[in-house]
């Protein structure tokens, strides 16, 4: 090779180097862009799996909440129960001073008759 045809040999290599180096920047710079669109993703599916997180604990609640109330509602009907029973109580014992008075009411009619 004459020196000048090296000469633009060097020169070819080194514009070739020169791109390599700007095309190497290029897929660096890509690469950051690739890697913040990762970081968008996992942030926005950080959201849905919170909202499905917080659905699941008031589906929880829910739950409890209607246990509660079952459980109440329950011992409605057994309060409700006992105050049936002591009613028949009260009845029952109604009856006894009722009864009582009719027994004297009848002796003294046969009192005053005989």
């Amino acid at each position: 090779m004459r020196p000048r045809e090296l000469g633009a040999a060097f020169v070819v290599d080194k514009e070739a180097s020169v791109v390599l180096a700007e095309a190497s920047v290029v897929l660096v710079e890509a690469s950051v862009v690739l890697v913040e669109a990762l970081v968008v993703f996992v942030e926005a599916s950080v959201v849905p799996v919170v909202a499905l997180a917080v659905l699941a604990v008031a589906s929880v609640v829910l739950v409890v909440a209607l246990v509660v109330l079952v459980e109440a509602s329950v011992v409605l009907v057994e309060a409700s129960v006992v105050l049936v029973e002591a009613l028949v109580v009260f009845v029952e014992a109604s009856v006894v001073p009722v009864v009582a008075l009719a027994v004297l009411a009848v002796a003294s009619v046969v009192l005053v008759v005989a």
